[in-house]
């Protein structure tokens, strides 16, 4: 039983010709998902890490290649491919007396180029520079007591934090903004989309943010959702981004 130790992984370039290796990762009992399980292709800098779900895909350049898979507070495992496929991993806790039912108390501290961050869900495994796994002290150590169940610490590459900037701009109104201000969710995907617009638990539908009536000097914070963080909660209505305004009532 290996507990995991300070390691860094580089993620090298992918071959353009590689097979896909996808699949899910969870628990021995198959009652949860494990997001953020880094996984590596032993003897070599390429990498990946589990989505919110606990999927997770990466191209192999050759086989057949041992994928590693390592999760603060659960046992590595090692799992030989020979050929592309869909791979249904369960991990065991680091705790010889834990039962059939256990499930996971590890809730590890993600951070993404040095900022902390709720979800994972939305990085392209092919953007990931690298991972560093810290366990419970080396990450407290480091980020205090939010850090006990390890830190999962990725760095994206220079090209993907540039391509992010041009593709997604947030622009907030608040005190002090002029009244044409407005907030935009823009994305080269779909540019005539339109975010759903909740003010003070109101929905306001799909709608041009610039219709509404709302003076900024009257806003007191503006939040925006995007992705599976926005369509979990407020489903199909939420795919194209939730701004959430809050008044000053």
């Amino acid at each position: 039983m290996l507990i995991l130790s300070n390691k860094r992984f580089e993620a090298a370039p992918l071959s353009a010709n590689g097979d896909l290796i996808s699949g899910t990762v969870k628990t021995e009992n198959n009652t949860k998902a494990l997001a953020g399980v880094s996984i590596l292709i032993k003897g070599t800098q390429v990498g990946t890490i589990t989505d919110t779900k606990g999927e997770f895909s990466m191209k192999i350049a050759s086989f057949p290649s041992t994928l590693v898979f390592a999760f603060p507070g659960f046992a590595q495992q090692e799992i030989v491919v020979a050929q592309p496929q869909q791979l249904a991993v369960n991990l065991s806790p680091n705790n010889s007396g834990a039962s059939a039912d256990w499930e996971p108390g590890p809730n590890p501290l993600y951070i993404v180029d040095g900022k902390k961050v709720d979800s994972i869900n939305e990085i392209d495994p092919e953007t990931i520079e690298s991972i560093s796994v810290l366990k419970a002290q080396s990450g407290i150590e480091l980020y205090g007591q939010e850090a006990q169940d390890g830190v999962i610490d990725i760095k994206l590459k220079k090209e993907q934090k540039k391509r992010k900037k041009q593709d997604e701009r947030i622009t907030a109104i608040g005190s002090g903004a002029p009244e044409t201000a407005i907030v935009q969710i823009r994305s080269t995907k779909n540019a005539s989309a339109k975010p759903l617009i909740i003010v003070d638990g109101v929905n306001k539908g799909n709608i041009d943010v610039k219709s509404l009536e709302i003076n900024p000097e009257n806003i007191k914070s503006i939040d925006v959702l995007k992705g599976e963080s926005a369509i979990e909660k407020y489903g199909e209505e939420g795919k194209d981004g939730v701004i959430l305004i809050t008044t000053k009532r």
